[in-house]
């Protein structure tokens, strides 16, 4: 394994690294591949990223999960934390996956396909918990590569391509943050935020945040949704004009007791200059009323009292 570790992208090294601090940070006795399913979520650029994004899933709920896991036993002061037998398999897994699609590089994505296919594994039981199929990832996965299909001996870890850099701008590029230079290069950024709220009784909200309702994790239901919402804006509303989400686009759900109820923030950026306002405000729409409709049930006072642009 250890001569394969020189193909690893710049990325998928970085994974590691990112796992192995969420195993120390957890104090765990070993890197498991719920470290790295984590660490796949953290590094932003990276392909796995982009499709565990897509998907609603969000580093602060993978890492609570974990930490909720049975059989995660605190480290007893070890400081050199060795890859559990799991996540062994799951990086020769990877490896098999880059070399089944033909790429000599291995990247985030194939680290990903590495993880879904261990059918026992921590990492799979955190995914199935956030309501998340092996399917779907593998799934949404071929439809990053398809819009982003790698060249003939490498993969797509470049995924997303960064905006052209103008002539003035280039010698600037090297004084960047490590942490910018994983990001997209944004040239000329456009951004949209709306905010909605979802009102209901202060019982309904204790019971949302003990993941206590019958149809599931509102939460992460209501992301998912919105953010294939907004997606569609252009089939939905006929005089909309395409944005082409080059960037990003964010949902947050926001439980507050002074509501009481839901507050739906929804960030959309991009890198060239279009209408940002309706993906937006489509994302908290339709965040908004999954939430009710989960919710409805045990709170027939529940309401979608307010939709509305901030920026």
């Amino acid at each position: 394994m250890s001569t394969e570790m020189e193909r690893f992208t710049q990325r998928a090294r970085r994974v590691l690294t990112l796992a192995q601090e969420a195993a120390e940070r957890l104090q765990h006795e070993y890197i498991g591949p719920e470290h790295l399913l984590l660490a796949l979520v953290q590094e932003e650029g990276g392909v796995a990223h982009r499709v565990l994004t897509d998907l609603g899933v969000e580093s602060h709920r993978v890492a609570e999960l974990i930490q909720s896991l049975p059989g995660n036993r605190k480290a007893s002061g070890a400081t050199n934390l060795e890859l559990a037998p799991d996540t062994k398999r799951s990086l020769e897994l990877a490896v098999d996956e880059a070399r089944r699609m033909g790429h000599h590089d291995i990247g985030t994505e194939h680290l990903l396909l590495g993880l879904a296919r261990q059918n026992k594994s921590a990492a799979i039981d955190v995914i199935r918990k956030l309501g998340i199929s092996v399917e779907q990832i593998r799934r949404q996965l071929r439809r990053v590569l398809k819009e982003n299909p790698a060249a003939p001996s490498g993969g797509v870890e470049a995924y997303p391509k960064p905006a052209p850099v103008s002539p003035t701008r280039s010698s600037m590029s090297n004084s960047k943050s490590r942490r910018a230079s994983s990001q997209v290069n944004i040239v000329h950024q456009d951004k949209a935020i709306a905010v909605g709220e979802v009102r209901m009784q202060p019982e309904t909200l204790a019971l949302i945040r003990a993941g206590g309702l019958e149809k599931g994790d509102v939460y992460t239901a209501a992301r998912l949704t919105g953010i294939l919402a907004a997606k569609r804006a252009t089939e939905l509303l006929p005089y909309h004009h395409p944005s082409q989400f080059a960037d990003s686009l964010e949902v947050k759900c926001e439980l507050n007791d002074n509501l009481p109820g839901v507050i739906i923030t929804a960030f959309a950026t991009l890198t060239v200059t279009a209408d940002l306002e309706m993906e937006s405000l489509m994302a908290v729409s339709a965040a908004a009323l999954t939430v009710w409709d989960m919710v409805r049930a045990v709170d027939r006072t529940v309401q979608v009292t307010s939709v509305k642009l901030v920026q």
